[in-house]
């Protein structure tokens, strides 16, 4: 009776850490404007870890522990990002463009609200695309429940 007890206990113990540890990740989107120079798949990797493709027009989300991590692309420039528990950071994919080289993907940190409004009509990835256990397979994002508008009668 005893052992039963304890193999209980330890097993409450196990799925209380497993569900804080779940609620202790931080995300991080990575995103390509539509009107960008990224018309091929390009891979990112975090923390030396390839994690998913995106190109131009499509965005992925990326869960993480709370701290710092760098995120890269094969010939870019990379970032360091620092994520709070719970918080959320976005990461959006520009070019350096120079006359004598063709353009350089350079990753840059973008404030929440202009993040969402420029990932608002953008599409996430395929799950043929996604090559790690930490990027979900399907957008995370809260679905919009469209607002009729009415006039004011006149």
């Amino acid at each position: 009776m005893r052992r039963h007890l304890a193999l209980a206990a330890v097993t409450v113990f196990v799925l209380l850490c497993r569900a804080a540890t779940a609620d202790d990740l931080s995300r991080v989107f990575v995103y390509s404007q539509r009107d960008t120079p990224a018309r091929s798949w390009m891979t990112i990797v975090c923390d030396g870890e390839r994690i998913a493709e995106v190109k131009q027009g499509f965005f992925f989300a990326l869960n993480v522990r709370p701290g710092r991590h760098s995120l890269s692309l094969a010939d870019g420039v990379p970032i360091s990002v620092e994520v709070r528990s719970g918080e959320q950071a976005f990461v959006r994919i520009d070019w350096n463009h120079d006359v004598r080289r063709p353009p350089i993907p350079v990753l840059n940190r973008v404030v929440e609200e202009r993040a969402m409004r420029e990932m608002l009509f953008l599409t996430y990835v395929d799950t043929k695309r996604i090559h790690s256990a930490f990027v979900p397979g399907v957008d995370p994002r809260p679905p919009e429940s469209p607002q009729l508008r009415t006039r004011e009668p006149q």
